[in-house]
């Protein structure tokens, strides 16, 4: 966990909702969907790098919102860490228009090798890092939604506990 704390990430969950299932209770639509890490290189070999784009295929997402009551929020994600796909070309080229929008990603997200790709997923799902084989999962709960003080009142404050290498920590 404190390896993955030092790469500067962010977390896209730009996903659709269709109309609400029960009252509470929404469907994402997974074909109008991305949940990514981005990493953006940075030090004195970011030169010779390139930013990585992770997406999370077929990831589990459940979500209870009631704007009556929205510090009831729920929302739980899975994913299991063999189907992260690192910068596949068409996920690069659908989704960088939509990082620019949200101002996440400024530059150019051009074509990674194969041979690149490669290496950097087997790195990423090695011991050292998210070590796979022994934590098959990363998951992402809403542990709290509190409207925020003074700021005014569409100001919410979210706690999210993200559970990596079996470890949760929550911001």
């Amino acid at each position: 966990m404190s390896r993955l704390s030092t790469i500067p990430v962010v977390l896209i969950a730009a996903f659709a909702l269709h109309a609400p299932l029960t009252a509470a209770e929404y469907q994402v639509d997974a074909a109008q969907s991305v949940f990514a890490v981005l990493t953006h290189k940075a030090g004195i070999a970011s030169g010779f790098a390139h930013d990585h784009l992770i997406v999370a295929g077929k990831p589990a997402v459940h979500l209870e919102f009631d704007p009556a009551r929205p510090e009831g929020t729920r929302f739980t994600f899975v994913v299991a860490v063999e189907t992260l796909d690192v910068d596949a070309p068409a996920s690069r080229t659908a989704w960088k228009g939509r990082l620019h929008e949200l101002g996440v990603h400024s530059g150019e997200l051009p074509p990674v090798p194969d041979s690149d790709r490669n290496k950097v997923r087997s790195a990423m799902l090695g011991e050292s890092q998210l070590a796979g084989a022994s934590f098959p999962e990363i998951r992402a709960e809403v542990a709290g939604l509190k409207r925020g003080e003074g700021a005014g009142q569409g100001t919410w404050n979210l706690s999210l506990r993200l559970t990596i290498r079996g470890k949760s920590t929550e911001r």
